[in-house]
């Protein structure tokens, strides 16, 4: 096993998808055999006195012995009893707290071409170009790794046509590793402009230097997705040495699968963005509950996709520990964001009032999508 695995990885398989020299050395071909052998030994070798590996039998393999068992089809079942009395119970709580609602009657909403933009606004579109164009990349890298189900080792041809080889500089592992990120990122990115761009639409006003701090956003989004995408190149590559391949290349998470250097900076882009966010919204927030439609676009949950654990003791053992305590800064801000929303809602259950029509005509929705448009005089940049 160590021996096909030094040949696959080190002279490369193209049928596999592998390119040569994907691992530099034979030596290091063989640390990683070690490394893929001892994880499967502790998917399949049971616990001491008990019937569960030591990963309770996952992956679910049967032909490897890996049977779904008890305690899994238990927990399975709990979970989805807990999921759909959740969500039967978020639709009782709705539909019996007595929330106030605006006045709808003789509101107007302005047509697109009517409404004049703001300086961020106007930037804020810059996100929906970037994501479109993420949208686009992970569109054609799919098709590439569709292409790559049926035929690894070329791509119509291109290698002898025109002398590409599209393997050896864009193998699968990159292929696959680029298409999941984009579709997080281009996501991500659309989010950011959307909340960018309603602030000001609802509230009617534009806080200085907001135009500013937008362009700041977006300089810093290009420099993750652009930085991210090329150190998952140049880390795979073997370019970067054993110091700085899980700080600006691929730490070797799962699901959005760059480096920490660049995982840090999108969490604090998301902090940034957050705090624009909540400025534009200020108006709404200083008087409308914490219900209010400007508060539910604020309220954000972040859910940090790593530790301070350093990544080499997901190699070097405790495997197991590793990944739980990976999960659990995110897992306990989740439940305690959970919490605190649902002891909000149980607090106006608990001690409804009823709302005068003045109160709840300024609640929720701004005075900008009202007929009347002198409450609040609209402020930007051009102000200053």
């Amino acid at each position: 096993m160590r021996a096909n695995y030094v040949e696959r990885y080190h002279e490369g398989d193209r049928e596999r998808g592998i390119p040569a020299g994907q691992i530099e050395s034979a030596e290091e071909a063989a640390e990683f055999a070690d490394f893929a052998l001892w994880t499967a030994w502790i998917s399949h070798t049971e616990r001491p006195d008990s019937s569960a590996s030591f990963t309770n039998d996952w992956p679910y393999s049967p032909a490897a012995g890996n049977d779904a068992g008890g305690p899994i089809m238990t927990w399975s079942v709990i979970a989805m009893v807990l999921l759909v009395g959740g969500a039967g119970a978020a639709i009782w709580l709705y539909q019996s707290v007595d929330l106030p609602e605006p006045e709808a009657e003789g509101a107007s909403i302005s047509h697109p071409s009517e409404i004049e933009l703001t300086p961020s606004q106007l930037l804020s579109t810059r996100f929906v170009l970037i994501g479109a164009l993420l949208f686009v990349a992970q569109t054609f890298l799919g098709g590439l790794l569709a292409h790559y189900y049926i035929e690894r080792d070329g791509f119509f041809g291109m290698r002898e046509l025109i002398g590409v080889d599209i393997l050896q500089w864009l193998p699968w592992s990159i292929a696959r590793t680029w298409h999941v990120d984009l579709g997080i990122l281009w996501i991500a990115t659309m989010w950011l402009g959307a909340g960018l761009f309603l602030a000001p639409l609802l509230t009617g006003r534009e806080p200085p230097k907001q135009a500013l701090y937008v362009k700041g956003l977006i300089g810093a989004l290009l420099v993750i997705v652009v930085g991210g995408l090329a150190g998952i190149w140049v880390g795979v590559n073997n370019v970067f040495g054993d110091q700085l391949w899980w700080l600006l290349g691929n730490e070797g998470l799962e699901y959005l699968e760059i480096g920490r250097v660049w995982q840090a900076g999108l969490l604090v882009g998301f902090l940034g963005w957050t705090a624009l966010v909540a400025r534009g919204f200020k108006p709404l927030l200083d008087r409308e509950p914490r219900y209010g439609l400007a508060h539910m676009i604020v309220y954000r949950r972040s859910r940090p996709s790593t530790s301070g654990l350093d990544p080499e003791a997901v190699h070097n053992g405790e495997l197991i520990q590793t990944l739980f305590w990976l999960r659990m800064p995110g897992d306990t801000m989740l439940i305690a964001g959970a919490v605190l929303f649902a002891w909000d809602v149980a607090a106006k259950f608990l001690f409804q009032r009823k709302a005068t029509a003045d109160e709840s005509s300024s609640h929720v929705i701004a005075d900008r999508l009202f007929g009347d448009r002198d409450v609040v005089d609209p402020v930007s940049d051009d102000d200053d």
